[in-house]
């Protein structure tokens, strides 16, 4: 297994939270009419941020959260006990026949993959934030 520098791999985590920040902006948008956030203007500084690719932002941090306990909520409204499946297990090979469900089962699922990215990113910023704190004494 070749070795990965730590810069390398995190250039390619945070151009994976990017691309899944994106793609998760758009998804919320195709999807807003059937979701209703408490603080809409806050939900939309989010989205304009990740559409544009600034995806580490950390005031996102309760978007975030009130996304994912959103989606949970709309989903277990709409099938109960499926909203808290959905949010902790992969449901893609889940699909539903109705059409509402399954905008909100994908939604759930960009909403995971771009939580995980996005975390990719951070912990590997971490790591060159203790590496060079580490290492400093070195150079």
């Amino acid at each position: 297994m070749r070795h990965q520098p730590l810069l390398e791999r995190f250039e390619d985590a945070i151009l994976a939270a990017v691309r899944h920040g994106r793609w998760l902006a758009e998804a919320w948008s195709a999807c807003a009419h059937e979701l209703q956030p408490s603080d809409p203007a806050q939900f939309r500084e989010t989205l304009s941020r990740l559409a544009t690719g600034d995806v580490l932002d950390a005031s996102d941090d309760d978007v975030l959260v009130a996304m994912g306990q959103m989606l949970c909520h709309a989903l277990n409204a709409r099938r109960p006990g499926y909203g808290d499946f959905a949010i902790q297990a992969d449901t893609g090979a889940y699909p539903f026949h109705d059409d509402a469900l399954e905008r909100l089962r994908c939604l759930a699922e960009a909403w995971k993959s771009f939580r995980d990215a996005r975390q990719v990113a951070r912990d590997l910023a971490a790591a060159r934030r203790a590496f060079e704190r580490e290492t400093a004494p070195f150079r």
